[in-house]
C-alpha cells in the first residue's frame, strides 16, 4: 500500500453554513502535509422550460456576475478557516454536483477528496450526504467525509474498525499513519457478529496490529459483540473519535458501484469524519 502523502486536496462546498466544517477538515490535512488546497463550488439553476431565448441570454450575463460573487465567498470562507501558508485554489463551475466535481477530479486528479455529509447542492435539493456517498463508491483516492463542530480541527483519537482481513490491514496501517502524523490515539475495534466463532477475539485483534505500528502511536483495542457498524458508531461516540477510518473495495453491481453495508452505514450515522480509502482488490 502506497504512502499516505496527499500533495494535491479538492474540497467541495456548496456554501451553506456546513461548509464551514468542510474547510477546516481540508486546511487541517493540507497545512498538516503541506499540500495545495482548491475549493470548487457547483452552481447550477434549473431553468423552467418555458423560458424564452432572451430570458436566457439575459440570465447568461448574470451568472457571470454571480460567478464572480461566489468565488469571493470562496475566498471569505478560506481566509476564515485556512492557514495562510497553505497554497490555494478557487474553482466556479456551473452544472449538477456531481458532474462538476467529477469532471474537476478528471482534472485536477487530486491526492484526497474532502466533501460535506450536510447542506445541499443547489436549487435541485440534492442532499450533500448522496453527493459524499457516491464519490465513496467511486472515487479512486482517498475521501473524507467531514462532520464537527466549524473552526480548528483537532485529531486526537483515531478509530479503525478491524475484521482480520487484508482490506483492514490496509486501513489499519493508514490510520496509524495518521495518528502518527497528528500525535494521536489509534483505537481499533473488532465487532464479532452473530454466528462467528473466535475463541479469544481480543487476542486476535492484538495479534493483527503488526509490532511496527504500535512503536509508531499508542494503540488500544476494543472488542465489541453486535452488528458491525452500529457497534463501530456506538464506539466513536463513546471514544469521542475525532476520525473514522476505512477501507473501501469497489464492487460493481451491473451499470453501478456498491460498497460495504457496514462501510454505507457508518458514513450516515457516524458522529465524526470518516476517511475513506480505496483498498486493493481481491484476488
Amino acid at each position: 500500500m502506497p504512502a499516505f502523502e496527499p500533495r494535491s486536496i479538492l474540497c467541495c462546498v456548496d456554501l451553506s453554513r456546513a461548509s464551514r466544517e468542510v474547510v477546516a477538515w481540508a486546511n487541517r490535512f493540507a497545512s498538516s502535509y503541506g499540500a495545495e488546497l482548491e475549493l470548487l463550488h457547483a452552481s447550477w439553476i434549473e431553468l423552467p422550460a418555458y423560458f424564452t431565448h432572451a430570458q436566457i441570454e439575459e440570465l447568461a450575463g448574470q451568472s457571470e456576475l454571480d460567478r464572480e460573487h461566489l468565488v469571493n465567498a470562496l475566498k471569505a470562507l478560506a481566509k476564515e478557516h485556512v492557514d495562510p501558508s497553505v497554497k490555494l485554489k478557487y474553482q466556479v463551475d456551473e452544472g449538477h454536483a456531481l458532474e462538476v466535481i467529477e469532471k474537476q477530479i478528471h482534472r485536477y486528479e487530486p491526492d484526497l477528496l474532502v466533501l460535506g455529509s450536510h447542506g445541499r447542492t443547489g436549487l435541485a435539493r440534492l442532499m450533500m450526504g448522496s453527493v459524499a456517498e457516491n464519490f465513496v463508491k467511486s472515487a479512486h483516492c482517498p475521501v473524507l467525509v467531514a462532520r464537527g463542530a466549524p473552526g480548528e480541527v483537532d485529531v486526537e483519537k483515531v478509530l479503525v474498525p478491524v475484521n482480520f482481513t487484508d482490506h483492514a490491514r490496509e486501513a489499519l496501517l493508514l490510520s496509524c499513519d495518521l495518528a502518527s502524523r497528528f500525535q494521536a490515539e489509534l483505537v481499533a475495534i473488532y465487532a464479532v457478529e452473530e454466528g462467528e466463532e473466535i475463541k479469544d477475539p481480543m487476542a486476535e485483534l492484538c495479534g493483527f496490529i503488526p509490532e511496527q505500528s504500535r512503536k509508531r502511536c499508542s494503540v488500544r483495542e476494543i472488542v465489541r459483540s453486535g452488528e458491525a457498524s452500529e457497534q463501530v458508531v456506538l464506539v466513536a461516540r463513546e471514544e469521542r473519535a475525532n476520525l473514522i477510518v476505512m477501507g473501501v473495495e469497489h464492487r460493481p453491481f451491473l451499470e453501478f458501484t456498491t460498497i460495504g453495508t457496514t462501510t454505507e452505514r457508518v458514513i450516515r450515522h457516524s458522529p465524526c469524519a470518516v476517511l475513506t480509502t480505496p483498498v486493493s482488490k481481491s484476488e
